[in-house]
């Protein structure tokens, strides 16, 4: 069984009320507690910082199913962290349909953003643990970091495509701060000051470790951070217009480098060819055209510049292992922290 947890842009309230109505349970004190023979037991309790970061707090003792994290489009970007302790070992993901070979004995942090559509993590059997989700504003970072700070950084995250940056094994320092967390006196006048100094603490320490990793993979990758930033801007024109995408020569020139050279980097920074990158961020379009159940194979494709129908099935079929045309719709109004 997978359970969807949809990630907008909420406010305490509308989370609490969003789990309040999936678990048909009430709220008291900021928290539902449950107990299901399908979600298995513990509470989910929802504070807001008057930095207006959002943290859910979990403990559970879950009865075997998938947590299923799915990004939509907001007004406002938001991102995620996710810092969780299972009891038992062995975690599997998925992230956009695409496999991801990591596994930790017990614990994972780890983040994602509004462009990762769809994040799977899956306990292996039984999963008893307790855990945090941080749900960050861009302007919030912005403000802490800097906007070229922020923006840079986590272009240059993204772009390396390299999903290990975003996960680190649950270390005894991570370990400690969640613990402090959950040891924290609920009813002391100084429990939501305390949550927030404890979560700006994670925070610092992932985005800090998590610039340290970006530095080690550019140097790795022989590549500066003007590259870098010449190939972001190549890259969003290169998927602007999905139908009509512009030539490799014209990129290359664009990026003030010569075809191979252009190529070359190109590669090895977001470890793909031109087109085929191009073809994989297609054929991610045409997934999320089918799945919102608007648009038919024959229109997709023809919005998507393919030349027949036919022509989509086959790279569609290859790349999700089913046929385009029996993709559905996934379900808007599920939510749940678990």
């Amino acid at each position: 069984m997978m359970i969807p947890y949809v990630i907008r842009n909420y406010t305490k309230n509308e989370f609490l009320k969003n789990v309040s109505t999936f678990m048909n349970l009430p709220v008291v004190n900021d928290r539902v507690d449950y107990c299901s023979p399908y979600l298995g037991e513990g509470f989910v309790k929802c504070i807001e910082m008057p930095s207006g970061i959002v943290v859910s707090i979990m403990d559970f003792v879950r009865t075997g199913i998938g947590l299923s994290f799915i990004c939509e489009a907001s007004e406002e970007k938001v991102y995620g962290l996710h810092i969780h302790d299972f009891k038992k070992s062995g975690i599997t993901f998925t992230i956009n349909d695409e496999p991801v070979a990591f596994e930790t004995p017990g614990g994972i942090v780890h983040f994602i953003s509004h462009s990762v559509s769809h994040c799977i993590h899956v306990p292996f059997a039984q999963g008893e643990g307790y855990g945090i989700h941080i749900t960050l504003k861009e302007s919030w970072l912005i403000d802490l970091l800097g906007p070229a700070c922020t923006n840079g950084l986590l272009d240059k995250y993204f772009a390396l495509k390299d999903k290990a940056l975003g996960f680190e094994q649950l270390d005894p320092v991570y370990d400690q701060l969640l613990k402090e967390v959950f040891a924290l006196h609920e009813d002391s006048p100084m429990y939501k000051l305390k949550v927030e100094k404890l979560v700006t603490d994670i925070i610092t320490r992932f985005f800090t470790r998590l610039y340290e990793k970006l530095v080690v993979q550019l140097e790795t990758k022989g590549l500066y951070a003007n590259d870098v930033d010449l190939l972001l801007e190549a890259e969003k024109k290169l998927i602007e217009n999905l139908a009509s995408p512009p030539s490799i020569e014209s990129l290359a020139a664009m990026s003030c480098m010569g075809i191979n050279t252009f190529k070359g980097k190109f590669r090895r920074l977001f470890g793909n060819s031109v087109f085929a990158y191009f073809q994989d961020e297609r054929l991610k379009e045409a997934h999320r055209m089918l799945t919102s159940g608007r648009y038919s194979v024959k229109e997709t494709a023809a919005i998507l510049g393919f030349k027949k129908p036919s022509s989509l099935i086959t790279v569609f079929k290859k790349k999700y292992k089913i046929l385009p045309g029996s993709v559905t719709k996934h379900g808007e109004a599920e939510v749940c922290p678990l």
